[in-house]
């Protein structure tokens, strides 16, 4: 008897640490979260668009093109 008790003891002792530390992490993952929207934002900025392309060798192109009437 005396080992499942140490037994269940350990696993719920086990587990509120294991609670604690997923808290922690949980707000690291949002911070790097929250800075990857922010690059992805940064980077988007830079795109620049071309009033035209050169040769529209690729349908896709005209498609964009169109989709965003440019």
């Amino acid at each position: 008897m005396r080992r499942k008790s140490d037994l269940l003891r350990t696993l719920t002792s086990g587990s509120r640490e294991s609670n604690m530390s997923s808290k922690k992490k949980a707000v690291k993952e949002k911070l790097s979260i929250e800075e990857e929207l922010e690059k992805c934002i940064q980077d988007f900025l830079k795109i620049k668009i071309p009033d035209r392309f050169p040769e529209r060798k690729h349908p896709w192109q005209s498609e964009l093109l169109r989709k965003y009437r440019l």
